[in-house]
Protein backbone atom coordinates (compact mmCIF):
# COMPACT_ATOMS: atom_id res chain seq x y z
CA UNK A 1 0.00 0.00 0.00
CA UNK A 2 2.84 2.39 0.91
CA UNK A 3 4.56 1.65 -2.41
CA UNK A 4 1.32 2.23 -4.31
CA UNK A 5 0.76 5.49 -2.45
CA UNK A 6 4.26 6.63 -3.33
CA UNK A 7 3.65 5.91 -7.01
CA UNK A 8 0.30 7.67 -7.00
CA UNK A 9 1.72 10.77 -5.33
CA UNK A 10 4.57 10.88 -7.82
CA UNK A 11 2.01 10.86 -10.63
CA UNK A 12 0.19 13.79 -8.97
CA UNK A 13 -3.12 12.00 -8.60
CA UNK A 14 -5.30 11.65 -5.59
CA UNK A 15 -3.42 9.35 -3.30
CA UNK A 16 -1.02 8.87 -0.45
CA UNK A 17 -3.81 7.85 1.83
CA UNK A 18 -3.11 4.72 3.84
CA UNK A 19 -5.18 4.15 6.96
CA UNK A 20 -2.23 5.35 9.02
CA UNK A 21 -2.00 8.58 7.00
CA UNK A 22 -5.71 9.16 7.43
CA UNK A 23 -5.41 8.79 11.19
CA UNK A 24 -2.50 11.22 11.41
CA UNK A 25 -4.22 13.80 9.23
CA UNK A 26 -7.47 14.05 11.16
CA UNK A 27 -7.04 17.76 11.78
CA UNK A 28 -6.73 18.59 8.08
CA UNK A 29 -9.63 16.29 7.16
CA UNK A 30 -12.18 17.51 9.67
CA UNK A 31 -13.83 19.76 7.12
CA UNK A 32 -14.06 17.22 4.29
CA UNK A 33 -17.74 16.60 4.85
CA UNK A 34 -18.36 20.32 4.49
CA UNK A 35 -16.68 20.44 1.09
CA UNK A 36 -18.89 19.77 -1.90
CA UNK A 37 -16.08 19.72 -4.48
CA UNK A 38 -12.87 17.84 -3.70
CA UNK A 39 -11.12 19.58 -6.57
CA UNK A 40 -10.75 22.75 -4.49
CA UNK A 41 -8.39 20.91 -2.13
CA UNK A 42 -4.75 21.53 -3.06
CA UNK A 43 -3.04 18.93 -0.87
CA UNK A 44 -3.02 15.68 -2.86
CA UNK A 45 -3.34 13.41 0.18
CA UNK A 46 -6.32 15.37 1.43
CA UNK A 47 -7.85 15.42 -2.03
CA UNK A 48 -7.59 11.65 -2.28
CA UNK A 49 -9.06 11.30 1.20
CA UNK A 50 -11.91 13.59 0.22
CA UNK A 51 -12.77 11.50 -2.84
CA UNK A 52 -12.40 8.28 -0.86
CA UNK A 53 -14.72 9.62 1.82
CA UNK A 54 -17.34 10.67 -0.72
CA UNK A 55 -16.95 7.51 -2.80
CA UNK A 56 -17.51 5.30 0.24
CA UNK A 57 -20.70 7.27 0.89
CA UNK A 58 -21.93 6.51 -2.63
CA UNK A 59 -20.87 9.62 -4.54
CA UNK A 60 -20.71 8.50 -8.19
CA UNK A 61 -18.47 11.32 -9.35
CA UNK A 62 -15.81 10.48 -6.77
CA UNK A 63 -16.13 6.77 -7.56
CA UNK A 64 -15.42 7.50 -11.22
CA UNK A 65 -12.50 9.76 -10.36
CA UNK A 66 -10.89 7.12 -8.17
CA UNK A 67 -11.41 4.50 -10.88
CA UNK A 68 -9.88 6.75 -13.55
CA UNK A 69 -6.82 7.37 -11.41
CA UNK A 70 -6.32 3.68 -10.79
CA UNK A 71 -6.64 3.03 -14.53
CA UNK A 72 -3.90 5.59 -15.17
CA UNK A 73 -1.45 3.52 -13.15
CA UNK A 74 -2.86 0.26 -14.54
CA UNK A 75 -4.25 -0.83 -11.19
CA UNK A 76 -7.31 -2.38 -12.81
CA UNK A 77 -8.26 -4.40 -9.73
CA UNK A 78 -9.04 -1.28 -7.70
CA UNK A 79 -10.49 0.47 -10.73
CA UNK A 80 -12.97 -2.38 -11.12
CA UNK A 81 -14.10 -2.05 -7.51
CA UNK A 82 -15.21 1.55 -8.00
CA UNK A 83 -16.56 1.11 -11.51
CA UNK A 84 -18.67 -1.82 -10.36
CA UNK A 85 -20.16 0.34 -7.61
CA UNK A 86 -20.93 3.26 -9.93
CA UNK A 87 -22.22 1.07 -12.76
CA UNK A 88 -24.70 -0.60 -10.41
CA UNK A 89 -26.36 2.82 -10.27
CA UNK A 90 -26.49 2.77 -14.07
CA UNK A 91 -24.04 5.67 -14.38
CA UNK A 92 -23.23 6.03 -18.07
CA UNK A 93 -19.59 7.07 -17.57
CA UNK A 94 -18.88 4.12 -15.28
CA UNK A 95 -20.66 1.76 -17.66
CA UNK A 96 -18.52 2.96 -20.56
CA UNK A 97 -15.25 2.77 -18.63
CA UNK A 98 -16.13 -0.69 -17.37
CA UNK A 99 -16.96 -1.71 -20.94
CA UNK A 100 -13.45 -0.73 -22.05
CA UNK A 101 -11.91 -2.96 -19.39
CA UNK A 102 -13.87 -5.94 -20.71
CA UNK A 103 -13.21 -4.94 -24.31
CA UNK A 104 -9.46 -4.81 -23.74
CA UNK A 105 -9.19 -7.50 -21.07
CA UNK A 106 -7.75 -5.17 -18.45
CA UNK A 107 -8.12 -6.65 -14.99
CA UNK A 108 -10.74 -9.09 -16.26
CA UNK A 109 -10.96 -11.78 -18.89
CA UNK A 110 -11.53 -10.17 -22.28
CA UNK A 111 -15.23 -10.39 -23.02
CA UNK A 112 -16.54 -8.39 -25.97
CA UNK A 113 -20.07 -9.64 -25.37
CA UNK A 114 -20.00 -8.10 -21.90
CA UNK A 115 -18.32 -4.98 -23.27
CA UNK A 116 -21.01 -4.58 -25.93
CA UNK A 117 -23.73 -4.95 -23.31
CA UNK A 118 -22.17 -2.25 -21.14
CA UNK A 119 -21.44 0.09 -24.05
CA UNK A 120 -25.06 -0.20 -25.15
CA UNK A 121 -26.39 0.66 -21.69
CA UNK A 122 -24.24 3.80 -21.72
CA UNK A 123 -25.09 4.59 -25.34
CA UNK A 124 -28.82 4.45 -24.69
CA UNK A 125 -28.26 7.14 -22.06
CA UNK A 126 -26.66 9.39 -24.66
CA UNK A 127 -22.98 8.78 -23.98
CA UNK A 128 -21.32 9.85 -27.24
CA UNK A 129 -18.20 7.72 -26.88
CA UNK A 130 -20.28 4.63 -26.15
CA UNK A 131 -22.54 5.38 -29.12
CA UNK A 132 -19.50 5.45 -31.38
CA UNK A 133 -18.29 2.17 -29.92
CA UNK A 134 -21.64 0.50 -30.62
CA UNK A 135 -21.42 1.79 -34.18
CA UNK A 136 -17.91 0.39 -34.49
CA UNK A 137 -18.98 -3.01 -33.15
CA UNK A 138 -21.62 -3.21 -35.88
CA UNK A 139 -19.18 -1.91 -38.49
CA UNK A 140 -16.60 -4.56 -37.60
CA UNK A 141 -19.05 -7.35 -36.85
CA UNK A 142 -17.77 -7.88 -33.30
CA UNK A 143 -20.17 -10.18 -31.33
CA UNK A 144 -22.96 -8.94 -33.59
CA UNK A 145 -23.62 -9.49 -37.27
CA UNK A 146 -21.79 -6.95 -39.41
CA UNK A 147 -24.39 -4.32 -40.22
CA UNK A 148 -23.35 -1.05 -41.87
CA UNK A 149 -26.88 0.32 -41.71
CA UNK A 150 -27.11 -0.05 -37.95
CA UNK A 151 -23.55 1.24 -37.55
CA UNK A 152 -24.46 4.32 -39.55
CA UNK A 153 -27.53 4.93 -37.41
CA UNK A 154 -25.30 5.18 -34.35
CA UNK A 155 -22.72 7.36 -36.11
CA UNK A 156 -25.46 9.73 -37.27
CA UNK A 157 -26.40 10.36 -33.65
CA UNK A 158 -22.89 11.45 -32.68
CA UNK A 159 -22.30 13.37 -35.91
CA UNK A 160 -25.39 15.45 -35.20
CA UNK A 161 -23.75 16.37 -31.89
CA UNK A 162 -20.71 17.61 -33.85
CA UNK A 163 -18.52 14.76 -32.60
CA UNK A 164 -15.49 14.49 -34.91
CA UNK A 165 -15.39 10.68 -34.83
CA UNK A 166 -19.03 10.53 -35.85
CA UNK A 167 -18.47 13.16 -38.54
CA UNK A 168 -15.48 11.21 -39.86
CA UNK A 169 -17.49 8.02 -40.02
CA UNK A 170 -20.29 9.75 -41.90
CA UNK A 171 -17.75 10.99 -44.42
CA UNK A 172 -16.15 7.56 -44.68
CA UNK A 173 -19.41 5.64 -45.12
CA UNK A 174 -20.57 8.02 -47.86
CA UNK A 175 -17.20 7.80 -49.61
CA UNK A 176 -17.19 4.00 -49.53
CA UNK A 177 -20.90 3.54 -50.18
CA UNK A 178 -21.53 1.59 -46.98
CA UNK A 179 -25.31 1.21 -46.47
CA UNK A 180 -25.83 4.34 -48.58
CA UNK A 181 -25.14 5.08 -52.27
CA UNK A 182 -21.56 6.25 -52.78
CA UNK A 183 -21.70 10.02 -52.71
CA UNK A 184 -18.49 12.07 -52.72
CA UNK A 185 -20.35 15.36 -52.45
CA UNK A 186 -22.08 14.22 -49.27
CA UNK A 187 -18.84 12.72 -48.01
CA UNK A 188 -17.02 16.00 -48.62
CA UNK A 189 -19.62 17.84 -46.56
CA UNK A 190 -19.12 15.63 -43.51
CA UNK A 191 -15.34 15.58 -43.77
CA UNK A 192 -15.22 19.36 -44.10
CA UNK A 193 -17.22 19.78 -40.88
CA UNK A 194 -14.84 17.43 -39.09
CA UNK A 195 -11.71 19.05 -40.53
CA UNK A 196 -12.88 22.46 -39.35
CA UNK A 197 -13.04 20.97 -35.86
CA UNK A 198 -9.45 19.76 -36.17
CA UNK A 199 -9.72 16.17 -37.42
CA UNK A 200 -6.45 15.20 -39.12
CA UNK A 201 -8.16 12.13 -40.56
CA UNK A 202 -10.75 14.31 -42.29
CA UNK A 203 -8.02 16.59 -43.64
CA UNK A 204 -6.35 13.60 -45.29
CA UNK A 205 -9.59 12.63 -47.00
CA UNK A 206 -10.26 16.18 -48.18
CA UNK A 207 -6.73 16.36 -49.54
CA UNK A 208 -7.36 13.16 -51.48
CA UNK A 209 -10.65 14.51 -52.83
CA UNK A 210 -8.91 17.64 -54.14
CA UNK A 211 -6.11 15.53 -55.59
CA UNK A 212 -8.47 13.13 -57.34
CA UNK A 213 -11.36 15.46 -58.06
CA UNK A 214 -13.85 13.36 -56.09
CA UNK A 215 -17.01 15.43 -55.73
CA UNK A 216 -15.09 18.66 -56.28
CA UNK A 217 -12.77 20.19 -58.86
CA UNK A 218 -9.15 19.07 -58.84
CA UNK A 219 -6.98 21.52 -56.92
CA UNK A 220 -3.44 20.33 -56.25
CA UNK A 221 -2.56 23.38 -54.17
CA UNK A 222 -5.44 22.72 -51.78
CA UNK A 223 -4.61 19.01 -51.71
CA UNK A 224 -1.03 19.82 -50.77
CA UNK A 225 -2.09 22.27 -48.06
CA UNK A 226 -4.50 19.77 -46.52
CA UNK A 227 -2.02 16.91 -46.65
CA UNK A 228 0.61 19.05 -44.98
CA UNK A 229 -1.83 20.18 -42.28
CA UNK A 230 -2.93 16.62 -41.64
CA UNK A 231 0.56 15.24 -41.25
CA UNK A 232 -0.70 11.64 -41.29
CA UNK A 233 1.37 8.89 -42.86
CA UNK A 234 -1.22 8.59 -45.62
CA UNK A 235 -0.88 12.31 -46.32
CA UNK A 236 2.91 12.09 -46.38
CA UNK A 237 2.72 9.23 -48.88
CA UNK A 238 0.32 11.17 -51.10
CA UNK A 239 2.59 14.24 -51.02
CA UNK A 240 5.51 12.07 -52.12
CA UNK A 241 3.47 10.64 -55.00
CA UNK A 242 2.31 14.09 -56.09
CA UNK A 243 5.89 15.38 -56.10
CA UNK A 244 7.08 12.37 -58.09
CA UNK A 245 4.35 13.08 -60.64
CA UNK A 246 5.41 16.76 -60.62
CA UNK A 247 1.93 17.85 -59.65
CA UNK A 248 3.38 19.97 -56.84
CA UNK A 249 6.77 21.31 -55.90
Amino acid sequence: MKLLNSILLTLFIFTGCSQQNLNTNNNSLQNINKITECKVIENQKDKFACHLEKANKGDIKSQNILASNYIKIKDYKNALIWLDKASLKNDKIALRKLAYLYDLGHGVKKDKNKAFELFKKAALQGDIIAQNEIGFYYEMGWVVKKDYKTALEWYVQTAKKENTYGLDKMGYFNAKGYSVPQNYVESYKWFKKSALKGSKYAMSWLGFFYEQGNGIDVDYAKAKALYEKSGSQFSKNRLKIMKEKRLIK
